[in-house]
């Protein structure tokens, strides 16, 4: 009889546990992106999850506002500030992922992202009529400039995308200019994003920029030819209120010549000189490298700045934020840059990190390259230096010879092909 109690007892109490068990809810798990990104498998079936909002990407739900990267609020906003209404897409500073999905194009081996293109032969630039005009510029009228944003803005506004940057140019936070450039390219943003050094992260409405520039990839619906501007690809710039319109071909080099040509006159109320050269280190020292072709790192000699370089009272710093070079080197990361220009090639990728920061020191030498050079490397005067650049840079050279002289900077000349083994 008490076998048969304690049986009883027994199944009474496994009832009673199993019906407390079930009535507890039990939390479902799954796997975060950050410990396990293969297991998440809503990231999974959404492939397009880098436009998520970045406030709360892993959110079940969507609540008001349903905000997402290309529609958000404030970038929105943002645009309607300079007189741009998106009509679908708009994004501000999108990261590298999201542009390389977007912008149309191959891939090669490296996963680089491949783009062919042609270089303007008719690129010019135009200044409104002001005292800051450089000498012999081109100028157009007051009425010229109305017409040209007018259509512009509206051109823009009609895009299924558009894309805004906010940036500098110059490495040096004491002289660089912050830049705020709007274009219509997924292609354009991508250049842009290689070019432009970075600015301190914030709100789009916080962001104070210097120069505000409206770029359109395409023909731009304006009666240019009744203003006397008889080119496809061209850049008006604004030097008083600090502004500037580029259309045609956005190839790296038409962004680089338009940026320069809204920013050099601030550069050069702070002293700052942007000229047309690269530059090494070798430890802490610097030095600069006159050159029709890029130079590539060698042993201890590493590329701080190629293409431009803004030489100012702090030292010398990247105007661009990026490393160009003729061919495709064995190191390429997936998502830099390749240009077919013909048969010719242009890599560029992200600018590295350097130990000696974002401006470096003064350089202690200059190396020339030319054609004239007797000797493999001979050492030059700063008149002779000048001399040499009277044929590329006149606008610059003697101001380079004065900084060679104040700096005690030691020019050389240099006639080799091979430019990274002479420099080292």
């Amino acid at each position: 009889f008490f076998l048969f109690l304690f049986c009883i007892m027994a199944l009474r109490g496994v009832q009673l546990l199993s019906s407390r068990v079930s009535s507890v809810v039990r939390p479902s798990y799954r796997a975060g992106y950050a410990t396990s990104p293969l297991l998440d498998f809503r990231r999974q079936r959404d492939r397009g999850g880098w436009k998520t909002y970045v406030d709360d990407p892993d959110a079940e739900f969507e609540v008001f506002p349903n905000e997402r990267i290309g529609r958000q609020y404030d970038v929105n906003w943002e645009f309607n500030s300079h007189q741009v209404t998106p009509s679908e897409e708009a994004y501000r500073n999108l990261h590298h992922r999201g542009l390389v999905m977007l912008t149309p194009g191959t891939k090669n081996k490296e996963n680089c992202v491949v783009l062919e293109t042609t270089e303007p032969s008719d690129y010019q630039t135009f200044y409104l009529a002001s005292e800051k005009a450089p000498k012999d510029a081109k100028i157009i009228s007051k009425d010229a400039w109305r017409a040209a944003i007018r259509r512009v803005r509206m051109q823009l506004s009609n895009e299924n995308a558009i894309f805004m940057h906010d940036g500098a140019v110059g490495s040096c936070p004491v002289v660089s200019v912050k830049s705020r450039v709007m274009s219509n390219t997924p292609a354009s943003a991508l250049q842009l994003y290689f070019l432009m050094n970075r600015a301190p992260r914030c709100v789009p409405e916080r962001f104070d920029p210097d120069v505000v520039g409206w770029m359109f990839d395409g023909e731009l619906d304006f009666p240019k030819e009744e203003f006397g501007i008889n080119v496809e690809n061209y850049t008006l710039v604004d030097l008083d209120g600090n502004r500037f319109i580029t259309v045609g071909n956005l190839t790296q080099n038409v962004l680089k010549n338009s940026l320069r040509s809204a920013t050099s006159n601030i550069l050069s109320a702070k002293d700052a000189l942007v000229i047309d050269c690269g530059v090494v280190t070798d430890g802490k020292d610097t030095g600069l490298v006159f050159s029709d072709k890029p130079v590539a790192s060698v042993g201890n000699i590493s590329v701080f700045s190629s293409g431009n370089t803004v030489w100012c009272p702090h030292g010398v710093s990247r105007a661009w934020d990026c490393n160009s070079l003729d061919s495709v080197p064995s190191n390429a990361q997936p998502g830099d840059l390749v240009e077919k220009i013909g048969k010719e090639t242009r890599y560029t990728s992200k600018a590295v990190a350097n130990p000696i920061g974002r401006v470096g020191p003064h350089p202690s030498t200059a190396f020339f390259v030319t054609a004239d050079a007797k000797e493999p490397i001979s050492k030059l005067t700063a008149a002779a230096a000048s001399k040499i650049l009277q044929s590329s840079q006149p606008e610059t050279a003697s101001q380079i010879e004065s900084l060679l002289k104040q700096h005690k900077t030691t020019p050389y000349a240099i006639n080799n092909k091979n430019i990274s083994e002479s420099v080292s």
